[in-house]
This record gives structure tokens, sequence and C-alpha cells, in this order.
């Protein structure tokens, strides 16, 4: 029982130092509104150096790409319905999808 009680203050003490940190960790930076459903923003890949985020829009079949810098939306291709996942690969000047 005392191992217990002692994992429990621990794992307590564990999520309150994180949740503290939390805040410090994600912040809202901006609240920019997509094209399209609500449904389905799921999988995403960074390309730093471009500035650009790749990610895909399930619900609408369409791949997008985010300028971060600018803070809009580059461009927005259809076509791809089963996409299930994204990969940028900068040294090659690729983005891959995975369906």
């Amino acid at each position: 029982m005392k191992l217990v009680t002692t994992f429990s203050l621990a794992l307590a003490a564990s999520l309150t130092a994180f949740h503290s940190h939390s805040a410090e960790l994600l912040k809202k930076v901006a609240d920019i509104p997509l094209p399209g459903g609500t449904s389905r923003f799921d999988y995403a890949s960074l390309d730093p150096a471009a500035g650009r985020l790749y990610f895909s829009h399930m619900g609408d079949g369409k791949l997008m790409v985010f300028d971060i810098r600018a803070e809009k939306l580059v461009t927005n291709l259809p076509g791809f319905p089963t996409m299930t996942g994204v990969l940028v690969v900068p040294s090659l000047h690729r983005v891959l999808w995975l369906r």
C-alpha cells in the first residue's frame, strides 16, 4: 500500500508540474480559417527552411500547404481522398504522401 501511495503522489506531482509548464509549451499564435469542411485535418510535415507546413485535409481529400511565416494558406490541392500520411524531404525538394 505504501508503494501505491508513493507512486500516486509522484504521479500527481509530475502532472502538476506538467500542467504548470504546458502554458509555456503551447501558445495560441493565430486563429486562421481554412477552406472546406471542419473534419479530419490529420497528417502534417514541416519544412522549416522553406517555412511551409504540409498537411492533409482528409475530410475534403486535399493536401494543404501553409506558409508559417506569412500565416496564410499557399495552396489547397485536390485529389488526395485516401492520403494517410505526408512527409517533406527538403534535401530532395519533394513532398511524399501515403495512401
